[in-house]
């Protein structure tokens, strides 16, 4: 996995995709930055897969956060990650709605009723 020049990793075109272990390095890379900035509070992340009920129809899956992680609604970023050999050949769009202190909706609409694995960050900043 590449980095930027400051050090923080990001997936390349070639890497297999791995939404979770992308999403947890990068996080990982973070951290000494976010310990010198100050006001950036708790951190979650996470992944799931959701099975589309019919092409181009969002389908949705209820996220937890753990328990008292965050006194508010934090930032949200989701990603959708697929190992197949026709990515180009389909669409799909992945999106957070409803985000709480205790959770969020992870929505997915996609090109036909593949499962998707998908992976999600939460932040909360001052």
């Amino acid at each position: 996995m590449p980095s930027t020049a400051s050090g923080l990793p990001y997936p390349a075109l070639t890497d297999s995709p791995n939404g979770p272990v992308q999403i947890q390095a990068l996080a990982d890379a973070l951290e000494p930055y976010i310990a010198k900035l100050g006001g950036i509070g708790p951190m979650a992340s996470g992944s799931l897969t959701i099975t589309p009920s019919a092409a181009n129809t969002t389908t949705s899956a209820a996220v937890s956060f753990p328990a008292g992680r965050f006194s508010s609604g934090p930032t949200v970023i989701v990603s959708g990650y697929t190992g197949s050999s026709s990515a180009g050949t389909i669409w799909m769009s992945v999106w957070a709605t409803g985000v709480t202190a205790t959770g969020f909706t992870m929505n997915l609409n996609r090109s036909n009723t593949t499962t998707c694995a998908l992976a999600w960050f939460a932040i909360l900043t001052s």
